[in-house]
């Protein structure tokens, strides 16, 4: 199946009379698998969001087209009935063994955040230097979180622009004891082996690799 083409995600799920599709593909295939079974009028789980967009004129003060906006717009308070009792809307409460944590992601560094214990904590993404835009820890400090328990889930660059600032906010986050994790490991763009294939090690971005080695290796702990 084309993930690229809704019409064949509806008429696959037509045909084997499916109850569910559940998207747990790259998120450039969310809109048409979601349009799909839309069409189909199946029920749909996914794993990610419609993506996102800058504004086109003023993209570090306006937004432009958010996380999941193609979707809600599917929302029946538009208003456009969806099948099957479909319902749209953010998550309020998620139930985890104790052996996981829950992450809950910001990205703006104006919201005072409340404070979290046991096993959440807050996360955001990196790929600016820090305490610039596109780097901004949340509440009065962009430079360092105030609110711990704080893990950066994405951070990156591609190799158009060389390692860029990662080494330096690695080393950055592992002196504050701030929790990192390089974006992805594979991905034409941003992997650390730039090709879209799980297992094919082929095309190893080789400088960001070894920045990433070097940082793990170091103090991941505050003196």
């Amino acid at each position: 199946i084309d993930a690229r083409e809704a019409g064949a995600v509806a008429d696959l799920a037509r045909r084997h009379q499916a109850d569910l599709v559940m998207n747990a593909v790259d998120p450039r295939f969310v809109m048409p698998i979601f349009e799909g079974a839309l069409a189909a009028g199946v029920n749909y789980m996914d794993m990610a969001n419609s993506l996102s967009r800058p504004h086109a004129d003023d993209p570090y003060h306006q937004p432009g087209v958010k996380l999941g906006d193609e979707q809600f717009e599917r929302d029946a308070a538009w208003p456009k009935p969806l099948p099957n009792n479909w319902v749209m809307g953010g998550v309020s409460s998620v139930a985890v063994d104790s052996h996981h944590f829950v992450s809950m992601e910001v990205n703006s560094a104006d919201w005072d955040l409340p404070a979290v214990s046991g096993r959440i904590l807050w996360q955001g993404h990196c790929y600016a230097v820090v305490a610039t835009d596109g780097c901004n820890f949340p509440g009065p400090n962009r430079a360092a979180p105030y609110k711990r328990p704080f893990l950066i889930g994405e951070v990156g660059s591609q190799p158009g622009s060389g390692t860029a600032f990662v080494p330096g906010n690695l080393a950055n986050f592992n002196s504050q004891g701030v929790s990192w994790t390089h974006f992805v490991m594979h991905e034409v763009g941003y992997g650390l082996y730039q090709n879209w294939n799980a297992g094919n090690f082929a095309n190893a971005w080789t400088a960001m690799i070894q920045v990433v080695q070097a940082a793990t290796a170091g103090n991941i702990k505050p003196n």
